[in-house]
C-alpha cells in the first residue's frame, strides 16, 4: 500500500486516463481540490473537513449504486484510508453506508 503525507493535490495522483485510487493510504495530508471522491471501501479516522461555511449537504451526495453504479469525473477510492488528514475544496459521493462512515467522528470546518 502507498502512503502519502502532507499537502497534495488529491488529481495529480491519478495516472493520465485512470479515474479512480486503489490501496492509498493518506496519513496526516492535506488533501487538495477541487475535487469529487467517490467513497468505496474507504476508512476515515479523525480527519478534519473544511467547508467554508456550507451544510453537510453541499459536501456529500449520497449515490444509490443500483440507480447510478458509474460517476463520470469523479475520483473513485478503493481501499484507501484517510487518518488525520484535511480536506480543501473536496467534496465526497457514494452510497450511504460510506457517507455515514465519513461523516462519523470528523469535524467540519469553515
Amino acid at each position: 500500500m502507498e502512503t502519502i503525507t502532507g499537502p497534495v493535490r488529491i488529481t495529480e495522483l491519478l495516472p493520465t486516463g485512470r479515474d479512480t485510487l486503489v490501496d492509498v493510504d493518506f496519513v496526516d495530508a492535506q488533501i487538495v481540490g477541487p475535487a469529487v471522491l467517490v467513497l468505496g471501501n474507504t476508512r476515515f479516522e479523525g480527519n478534519t473537513l473544511l467547508h467554508r461555511g456550507a451544510g453537510t449537504e453541499s459536501l456529500v451526495w449520497e449515490v444509490d449504486d443500483e440507480v447510478r453504479p458509474f460517476v463520470i469525473g469523479a475520483i473513485g477510492l478503493q481501499g484507501c484510508s484517510f487518518t488525520r488528514c484535511t480536506f480543501s475544496l473536496v467534496g465526497f459521493a457514494g452510497p450511504s453506508d460510506e457517507i455515514h462512515k465519513l461523516l462519523q467522528g470528523h469535524w467540519l470546518r469553515d
